[in-house]
């Protein structure tokens, strides 16, 4: 699994880069992204439409020509190429100024959760969600954020949430790393609006399953999920959080996800509460852990760096006129 995560800053992108890109996408996308009012939004869908391109031409060679994609019932994206339609699995996510893709080989197909009509067949199960933690209205409160959500989250998570002494900076992150988790998985699934978030159970007091039991937590573990109150078997929940900029100004915000994949049911699912808050931009500022190690499976570019390279690459790739 890789997640490319592209942080967005308007004042850098400019009218002739935002142009220059959408020449390298079908009338189709061209049009819907042309619909967006705010120009804003029109390159965040721009960059959401290079991002699978890029992939399947620097991982596999595949032309601009060549390149297929369609959608789901459930509005689900998936790469229809015939060379590659049963290699990848794919899922994007984006809030605010951060854009990202997690993709990996296409894995074995979860199975069906009683009531649901999954799509993962389809579209591979992969899924990717990301939020800004911050409170959406200046005169939110923590607690009458949470209560808001109260009716997907289960009678754990409420308490999990709320239970006095209340630190709101640790309570919002951590309900935004449950929201996050729920939606990733319902996004692996291929499952589509109005299903109930609180059949999906994020107890982050717990570790992971050990065997066929639960252990008590160590350190920093990982918690344990349920679906209808019990842990599924086979699935990987990868928690990632990082720090951008907000436009021209000296400040950041802090953004925090989940990438969920399906790796089958000989697997014990987990949680990894990875917490990558240092720089790891594609530069040369990254480190050699970051390169090497346990976060190179994160990728940070800046939307004006990858919107450049892209149209360099997708232009002078063979049969992209």
């Amino acid at each position: 699994m890789e997640v490319w995560a592209v942080e967005y800053n308007p004042p850098q992108f400019t009218d002739q880069l935002y142009y220059k890109a959408l020449e390298l996408l079908d009338h189709e996308s061209q049009t819907k992204i042309k619909k967006y009012y705010h120009r804003k939004d029109a390159c965040r869908a721009l960059v959401s439409k290079l991002l699978p391109r890029l992939l399947l031409l620097r991982n596999h060679g595949i032309s601009p020509a060549e390149m297929q994609f369609d959608k789901t019932e459930a509005n689900k994206p998936y790469i229809v190429t015939e060379t590659v339609r049963s290699k990848i699995a794919y899922n994007i996510s984006h809030d605010n100024d951060f854009i990202v893709m997690a993709f990996s080989e296409r894995g074995p197909i979860p199975p069906a959760i009683p009531g649901v009509h999954p799509t993962a067949n389809e579209a591979g199960s992969i899924g990717i969600d990301v939020m800004k933690v911050a409170l959406p209205g200046r005169h939110d409160t923590y607690s009458s954020f949470v209560r808001i959500f109260q009716e997907q989250l289960t009678p754990l998570e409420r308490n999990l949430l709320l239970a006095p002494p209340i630190n709101p900076a640790l309570g919002l992150e951590n309900f935004f790393w449950i929201w996050t988790l729920k939606e990733a998985y319902t996004k692996a699934l291929g499952i589509g609006l109005g299903f109930d978030f609180s059949r999906v159970e994020f107890d982050l007091t717990s570790a992971a399953m050990q065997g066929n039991g639960e252990s008590k937590r160590k350190g920093d573990g990982g918690g344990i999920v349920r679906v209808d109150g019990k842990i599924p078997k086979g699935w990987k929940f990868t928690k990632f959080t990082r720090r951008v900029q907000r436009g021209e100004e000296n400040k950041e915000d802090f953004y925090v996800g989940v990438v969920a994949e399906y790796l089958g049911e000989d697997f014990d699912t987990i949680v990894v509460p990875h917490s990558l808050t240092e720089d790891t931009r594609e530069t040369n500022d990254a480190t050699d852990e970051d390169r090497d190690g346990e976060y190179s499976w994160l990728k940070h570019l800046h939307a004006t760096v990858f919107v450049q390279d892209a149209i360099r690459e997708l232009h002078s790739s063979p049969s992209s006129s």
